[in-house]
């Protein structure tokens, strides 16, 4: 039986789960490279020097899923979302956005952004152009 939690990650919380959230980052940085212009190890320094915002998703207390999010001025941008095996992702879809749009709105945002591989914006039925989603809220 699933228990999904999904939040933010407190910036004092960090630190103590660098080392479960790092092998999840360094996986996406191996299959996406070229995309991200910031190493796994510099994304988290960013996320403490407040440019980024990662959320996990734990099931049964077990960080299963990572979302990277940034404030830009236009829109709530998605950088990296994935899970920890790589193949359950339509476990953590709706929860997931559900709470990254509500996130969003409260801060004013209209639009969410996505980077993303073309084969997940088929999958989402996302529009698309240069690996960037958009979705209006």
């Amino acid at each position: 039986m699933s228990n999904l939690e999904i939040y933010p990650v407190l910036l004092e919380e960090l630190s103590s789960i660098k080392n479960e959230i790092l092998p999840i980052l360094i996986k996406c940085y191996e299959h996406n490279a070229d995309v991200y212009d910031v190493t796994p190890d510099q994304l988290i320094d960013l996320a403490l020097d407040r440019e980024y915002l990662i959320w996990i998703g734990k099931n049964n207390n077990i960080i299963e899923m990572i979302c990277v999010t940034q404030l830009q001025k236009n829109s709530f941008f998605i950088l990296i979302w994935a899970t920890k095996s790589g193949w359950d992702f339509n476990l953590w879809y709706e929860p997931t956005l559900s709470k990254l749009e509500s996130f969003a709105k409260s801060l004013g945002y209209s639009k969410l952004e996505a980077l993303t591989r073309k084969g997940l914006a088929r999958k989402l039925k996302w529009d698309h152009e240069y690996c960037i989603i958009t979705k209006n809220l």
